[in-house]
């Protein structure tokens, strides 16, 4: 069974589901490519559960694509970038 598809196109309506997330799946976040693209991979345990997909036109994010049903986790390419995050955390902290 697939998951029907939910589209947010309002600025305010995707800042209200980021926050939603980053409340609830941020502790198991990683920054990863995800088909050679930008995004993030939640694994609670070890088990990949849901991916986000981002799509970047010029300095704003123009589309998240969220992946949760098996399915389609299991067609994406996936490589997990460990320390960067730390690394551009401590970056912009520094400047």
């Amino acid at each position: 069974m697939r998951a029907e598809a939910v589209v947010l196109k309002d600025a305010q309506a995707v800042a209200t589901q980021a926050l939603i997330f980053s409340r609830s799946g941020s502790p198991f976040a990683r920054l990863a490519l995800v088909n050679g693209s930008v995004g993030l991979v939640v694994a609670p345990l070890g088990h990949l559960a849901m991916v986000l997909r981002f799509e970047v036109a010029g300095r704003h994010i123009a589309e998240i694509d969220v992946v949760t049903d098996r399915p389609r986790l299991d067609e994406l390419e996936i490589a997990v970038l460990d320390g960067l995050a730390d690394a551009l955390s401590e970056e912009m902290d520094s400047d």
